[in-house]
């Protein structure tokens, strides 16, 4: 399955020749080649960002990821949820470019949460609060389908302390997607069974696959969830900006995190933006309220 993409994916030419707007079964199949190819040659060892976190290597392959989670219904409210990002390097769609996979979690029709730094790009680009991402694509659902509904980005907010960003779409792309935690958590959920899912590297399906992992939530910091893999599973590249899932009390699912990162193997400690820590964020306050009922068909 999936451990950390600290400032998204890098995606040389060869994967926007293949992009979106243009994709058909060979584009597709050479996006999903570069994709792995890439992973394979990009990481050769551990490093650490300027945060000090350990930056993720796919020198290990994610272990035990499958295509159906484990703890949580596979229904249209989960599939409602889950998108990719694709982000071109200087902001201009260009067969020159590179670009950025990361996972993300629709929160509204026209509204998805990421990670921060897949949002905000090393290689070209720097990223103004409220300005959009020009040329950068969500997905709903895989990068790798030529069937996915794509939209662009018309705004952009990024958190001032967490490593999290909301997304404004020109077009709606999802519908009644699973909600987010709306509610502070406790101890009740230590050692709470989580769900992993996202887009990034598994050792059986390469990249820009959905994947799920179950895993137990080891601890709660702050601001982060922690999960362990214990050597099994875990996140990969890719996987950033997507989501974890957790069930209340009541038995509600709920959306709990978003990826921040984690450790180099993709089988051990990743690290979660607590959902609850954004309840009184204004931006993502503003879109809940809205309520956006545009149609969407599926």
């Amino acid at each position: 399955m999936f451990p950390q993409l600290p400032r998204g994916l890098v995606i040389p030419s060869l994967l926007l020749s293949a992009s979106l707007d243009r994709r058909g079964p060979e584009g597709s199949r050479r996006l999903a080649l570069a994709l792995s190819a890439l992973l394979a040659l990009s990481c050769s060892g551990g490093s650490k960002d300027e945060s000090g976190e350990a930056a993720v290597c796919a020198s290990a392959p994610i272990l035990g990821g499958s295509a159906q989670p484990g703890s949580i219904p596979f229904d249209a409210a989960l599939q409602n949820t889950l998108g990719s990002l694709l982000i071109p390097g200087d902001g201009v769609a260009r067969p020159t470019d590179d670009s950025a996979l990361c996972s993300v979690v629709f929160v509204s029709a026209r509204a998805a949460l990421t990670a921060r730094h897949c949002a905000t790009s090393e290689h070209g680009s720097s990223v103004v609060a409220g300005e959009p991402l020009a040329s950068a694509q969500v997905v709903r659902g895989s990068p790798l389908d030529p069937t996915a509904r794509a939209a662009s980005i018309t705004r952009f907010w990024s958190h001032p302390e967490l490593d999290v960003a909301l997304l404004q779409l020109a077009t709606p792309l999802s519908r009644a997607p699973i909600p987010l935690l709306d509610e502070p958590m406790g101890d009740a959920w230590s050692n709470a069974p989580v769900e992993l899912a996202g887009y990034g590297f598994s050792r059986s399906e390469g990249l820009g696959v959905l994947q799920f992992a179950s895993e137990q939530i080891e601890s709660l910091e702050t601001d982060r969830i922690v999960v362990n893999g214990d050597g099994r599973t875990g996140a990969c590249k890719g996987d950033s900006g997507g989501p974890l899932f957790g069930s209340t009390a009541s038995g509600e699912l709920r959306v709990i995190g978003v990826l921040q990162g984690g450790t180099p193997s993709c089988a051990g400690t990743d690290y979660y933006t607590r959902v609850d820590r954004l309840l009184d964020w204004a931006p993502l306050v503003t879109v809940l309220a809205a309520k956006d009922s545009s149609c969407v068909s599926d």
